[in-house]
């Protein structure tokens, strides 16, 4: 349950990966998916947390100064889309795609070419993170429900997704007392939130950016 302060920040639970030494030989797993087996579902602990979150917009910072010293900023996006045409790609791709593209040209002015690899379409069932119940049991494709993407050499683990359908690599992060947290008070519609997920040129390779669903 979040608490709200008067100056709009609060405090709210979010879930980290617990550090446990099995993970030096054994690589993290999550199965997303029913199977007739013995082996345990994952081999990952919740870490979860109450954390401050502060409100984004009491920075002041112009967009793209805060997204290359922050990692990440808000910026406006008008789309004539409705929520309903959203789950249908070639629209997206149509419509959204060029302006998403236009925002990425903004923020980076020298880049050589700019590529959507892919989207998705996130929208929370009712049921979803109720005792119980499990990702692959809903139909939508939900929120993440842990916190990840951050200092990949010293807060970070690999950790493997497996579904019924693909197989995919996230990144699970260990809890550090120095992380700071933001939201944005009042997001609106044509408001749309970019962040470095990574970043080649580094030396690790690593995102600047931590992102987590809030409790």
């Amino acid at each position: 349950m979040a608490t709200v302060d008067s100056d709009d920040s609060f405090k709210a639970k979010i879930q980290y990966l617990a550090r446990d030494d099995q993970h030096q030989l054994v690589k993290p797993y999550y199965l997303y998916f029913e199977y007739d087996s013995e082996i345990a579902p994952t081999n990952t602990t919740a870490d979860d947390r109450f954390v401050h979150i502060c409100n984004a917009r009491n920075l002041g910072i112009p967009p793209r100064e805060m997204f290359f010293e922050w990692g990440f900023a808000q910026l406006r996006l008008d789309c004539p889309l409705t929520p309903e045409e959203y789950c249908y790609d070639k629209k997206v791709e149509e419509i959204l795609y060029p302006k998403y593209k236009s925002i990425a040209r903004f923020l980076f002015p020298n880049a050589a070419r700019v590529e959507i690899l892919e989207h998705a379409v996130r929208k929370r069932h009712p049921l979803w993170l109720s005792e119980g119940i499990q990702r692959h049991e809903l139909k939508t494709n939900q929120p993440s429900d842990y916190v990840h993407v951050v200092d990949y050499a010293s807060q970070a683990t690999a950790m493997d997704i497996v579904t019924r359908d693909y197989v995919n690599e996230n990144t699970r992060i260990y809890f550090d007392e120095k992380h700071k947290w933001y939201y944005w008070h009042g997001l609106q519609v044509d408001e749309v939130i970019a962040f470095i997920q990574a970043d080649s040129q580094a030396e690790n390779r690593a995102g600047m950016m931590d992102y987590t669903p809030i409790f």
